[in-house]
């Protein structure tokens, strides 16, 4: 689920319903990054 998340975001598709909490925001940034290697 983490891995779709992370490729939905990445493409700027994702739309939060509210704003993410820091720690999973960084959680995703972290995620998209190593994805993006």
């Amino acid at each position: 689920m983490s891995e779709n998340i992370a490729v939905i975001y990445e493409k700027g598709v994702l739309r939060p319903l509210q704003p993410l909490s820091l720690p999973e925001r960084t959680h995703l940034e972290i995620r998209i990054v190593e994805y993006g290697r």
